[in-house]
C-alpha cells in the first residue's frame, strides 16, 4: 500500500537544485572530471567519456538537507555545448570571473573561429 505520509518525509528530506558550470580539468588517468560554478564552487564526478576543458555542464545537484555546498553532490551531469560555440567576432577568448574572483579565460586557435578557413 501506498503510504503517502512516507512519501512526503522522504520528499521533504530531497533537496535537489540546479547548478552549471564550466569544465575546468579532464583527468583520463583517474575518469575524472571537474567542474567550476559560476559561484566558484568546484565539484567533481566521475566519466571523462567525451568531456572537455570548456565543456558547460548542467547538474542536478543534491544539497543534502544542509546550509553547506561543501558537502553538495551531482547527482547527474549534463552536456550544455561548449565556450567555442559562444565565440564569435573578433574577440579571441571569453573571460569569465566567477563570485569569489576567480577568473577562467577560454581562448580558441584562430584555425578554429568561424569564418575563417
Amino acid at each position: 500500500m501506498f503510504n503517502i505520509l512516507a512519501s512526503v518525509a522522504m520528499a521533504a528530506a530531497l533537496t535537489i537544485y540546479p547548478e552549471t558550470g564550466i569544465i575546468t580539468n579532464v583527468d583520463a588517468a583517474t575518469d575524472t572530471v571537474e567542474v567550476s560554478t559560476l559561484a566558484g564552487e568546484v565539484y567533481s564526478f566521475a566519466g571523462v567519456e567525451d568531456w572537455e576543458t570548456g565543456d558547460i555542464c548542467s547538474m542536478l545537484m543534491d544539497g543534502k538537507g544542509t546550509d553547506e555546498v561543501a558537502d553538495d553532490e551531482i547527482v547527474r551531469a549534463l552536456y550544455c555545448g561548449n565556450l567555442e560555440q559562444f565565440l564569435t567576432g573578433d574577440e579571441p577568448g571569453v573571460q569569465i570571473t566567477f563570485s569569489n574572483g576567480n577568473g577562467y579565460w577560454y581562448e580558441i586557435e584562430d584555425s578554429m573561429r568561424e569564418g575563417d578557413e
